[in-house]
């Protein structure tokens, strides 16, 4: 029988799973790339160029 173990918060929890990553950092690159994206997509057109 395997034992029960009790997490305090969400993060405790998918640290604890196989390949894990720290969930902070993942979102912190996300919301930045997120940002990128949005400045990209806004960018003025270069030479006269639509998409």
């Amino acid at each position: 029988m395997k034992s029960v173990t009790k997490f305090k918060t969400f993060e405790e929890l998918k640290s604890q799973e196989k390949g894990a990553v720290n969930y902070a950092s993942s979102k912190k690159k996300h919301d930045a790339f997120e940002e990128f994206i949005k400045t990209v997509k806004t960018y003025p057109k270069v030479n006269g160029q639509s998409q």
